[in-house]
């Protein structure tokens, strides 16, 4: 399952895999300061989260975004922003 392996690959605490090649059916919600944030579901995994998109956090915040297996992840806690699973 690609979803559960790309969370459980995130490695460091507040980080996840956030690249938006990854997602699925990914609509805008809102603002949480500072960047967009979005429900989405990972591909292969019909599971909601709402988190942001890797490729939008480099723009300003190159340092809260590193790569894992060839996709960006994002280190939440850098950028302040909650990355939650949505019921």
């Amino acid at each position: 399952q690609i979803a559960g392996g790309l969370l459980s690959a995130a490695g460091t605490v507040g980080s996840f895999m956030s690249d938006e090649r990854l997602k699925d059916n990914i609509e805008y919600i809102g603002m949480e300061n500072g960047f967009k944030t979005y429900e989405f579901n990972y591909l292969g995994s019909d599971d909601k989260y709402k988190g942001v998109m890797a490729q939008e956090v480099m723009i300003d915040h190159p340092d809260a975004v590193d790569v894992r297996n060839g996709f960006y992840r994002v280190n939440y806690d850098a950028i302040g922003v909650q990355f939650e699973a949505v019921g």
